[in-house]
């Protein structure tokens, strides 16, 4: 048997010591061609003593932990400051203007909504003073009433809802000749 071939069926039963269970027996058996390695016993065939496998352990390395974002303070009040509830409003056209009271002070990239009689508003708001157009009030308000509601919302950039404020009433008093409005 030559040498080279000595050195691949030693280096195959590393292969299968390294494969098989640590504590697996390999077994060694003359062939024709020269040793059979096998991890079954058959006649004729002897158990190969080989060293343990050398393994080199490296760092221990602590799994990782996922790092919080550091959350942005929680809105603590969203207030319709004006109108004030049971309030009242002078407008011929709906046009108007909402204030609203925001602790803490409204986030970047956060925007205010306005909730006119159960109906949003389309526009998203960055500041705390509002300008209700009188094509909001067209399309939201309810214009057989003078008593309306009011309520506003904080929403992130994603649109989720963060807060909202409690529902505030308020008259709409428009000037009217004889009865009816201008």
């Amino acid at each position: 048997m030559t040498s080279d071939r000595r050195i691949a069926g030693l280096g195959l039963a590393l292969v299968l010591a390294g494969s098989a269970a640590m504590a697996q027996t390999i077994y060694e058996k003359q062939g024709k061609e020269g040793p059979v390695f096998s991890d079954q016993p058959s006649a004729g065939s002897a158990v190969v003593n080989l060293p343990p496998p050398n393994v080199i352990e490296g760092p221990k390395v602590k799994p990782a932990t996922p790092t919080a974002q550091p959350q942005a303070p929680r809105y603590e009040q969203l207030v319709v400051a004006s109108p004030a509830n049971k309030g009242t409003v002078h407008t011929n056209t709906g046009a108007f203007t909402v204030k609203a009271t925001v602790q803490p002070a409204l986030r970047k990239g956060d925007r205010i909504r306005v909730r006119l009689d159960g109906n949003w508003l389309p526009t998203r708001y960055q500041k705390t003073q509002i300008a209700i157009t009188a094509a909001d009030w067209a399309g939201a308000a309810r214009d057989d009433n003078v008593e309306h509601t009011l309520q506003l919302a904080i929403e992130d950039k994603s649109g989720q809802m963060l807060m909202e404020s409690a529902t505030s009433n308020f008259f709409a008093h428009r000037a009217t000749v004889g009865g009816r409005a201008k």
